[in-house]
């Protein structure tokens, strides 16, 4: 998977999902794409 984005989770609002999260669909799945 390809994280076409900086981890930008920090500077995201809480009503919406950060653009990394999004794109893999979970969370959990971006963390472990990231790591």
């Amino acid at each position: 998977p390809v994280v076409p984005i900086r981890l930008e989770q920090e500077n995201t609002p809480r009503d919406k999902p950060p653009i990394w999260y999004t794109e893999f669909g979970s969370r959990k799945e971006a963390t472990e794409a990231m790591t």
